[in-house]
């Protein structure tokens, strides 16, 4: 169950829209509810609010983890073109 603190961190990383994202990933791996239906972006919301499933908590960690080593990469790049560069020399 993702907890309220918990939740407050992911949303730093969540943007609008990201049930899309992680209802790709739910496809993707083949999950589904208990009861064996569709995955939807309610369940999704519900699950980041608190609600406890295993693998759409999974899936959420999954999109977050590949937007954290996005957003890394990109602070990376900038770093390295502000300086490493003069803007002289762009």
């Amino acid at each position: 169950m993702i907890s309220s603190n918990e939740k407050i961190i992911l949303k730093s990383f969540l943007s609008y829209g990201y049930t899309s994202e992680v209802l790709k990933i739910c496809e993707e791996r083949n999950y589904t509810m208990p009861r064996g239906g569709k995955i939807t972006a309610q369940d999704i919301r519900n699950t980041l609010n608190g609600r406890e499933h295993l693998l759409i908590e999974d899936a959420i960690y999954t999109f977050v983890e590949r937007k954290k080593k996005e957003v890394e990469m990109l602070q990376e790049k900038r770093n390295n073109i502000l300086q490493n560069k003069k803007f002289n020399d762009i």
